[in-house]
């Protein structure tokens, strides 16, 4: 298989992650007991075992379980994608990217109220914003320095748009880590700056990933 198809493969993997998160958030959402407070609760509510109130969640629960943990499966597929084949470029540092990811993802499997296991979900929750956010941000930066290095970016809107969506993916990634450490250490912040700077993390990657060209994989 030429690098090309390869790096069509690896493409269509990743917006496949991005697919199955949209799917699987939707779904939970859907399915959650009560109203869901979009500025104030975690995405990681939606997979308790019981919602914020203390009604049962199974459901949504199980979706998020089932979701995470194919999105794991997917990333992992990739991490070794980038780990043997040769042809695609940045490849170490992109399978770093892509391990993490899948074990962030096998982490947000777990319910983050689970009796014994939860804080294997903090840990993935954690991991998987941020190597998202790396993976992206990586992929479009590569871009630029390559589309410069080869002097196509002279009078190319597009890559314009990729240089201010850079810009953009890195400041939400450090927005979130801000309001993460900040939260942690018992500063005190808005109640919604966690639970809303990871789902802007998640939104502008996941715009991200299918800005993404073949030549980015």
């Amino acid at each position: 298989m030429n690098s090309m198809n390869k790096q069509k493969i690896v493409r269509w993997l990743i917006w496949a992650i991005a697919i199955v998160i949209i799917v699987t958030i939707g779904l939970a959402w859907f399915f959650y007991p009560e109203p869901y407070d979009f500025f104030n609760e975690a995405i990681s509510n939606l997979g308790g075992i019981n919602s914020e109130t203390g009604i049962s969640n199974s459901i949504s629960s199980l979706i998020m379980t089932i979701g995470f943990s194919l999105i794991s499966v997917i990333s992992f597929s990739i991490f070794i994608d980038y780990l043997v084949t040769e042809e695609l470029t940045y490849r170490f540092r992109k399978a770093t990217w892509t391990l993490i990811l899948s074990i962030g993802a096998a982490g947000i499997a777990i319910p983050y109220d689970h009796s014994s296991l939860y804080f294997l979900h903090y840990i993935g929750a954690f991991t998987f914003v941020i190597s998202f956010g790396g993976l992206d941000f990586d992929c479009q930066a590569l871009r630029f320095f390559r589309m410069r290095k080869e002097d196509k970016h002279r009078g190319k809107v597009h890559v314009s748009f990729d240089v201010v969506f850079v810009f953009i993916v890195f400041a939400v990634v450090i927005l979130h880590i801000l309001a993460f450490i900040l939260d942690r250490v018992g500063v005190s912040i808005p109640d919604y700056s966690v639970p809303l700077t990871q789902k802007m993390v998640l939104i502008v990657n996941i715009i991200a990933v299918f800005l993404l060209d073949v030549e980015d994989m």
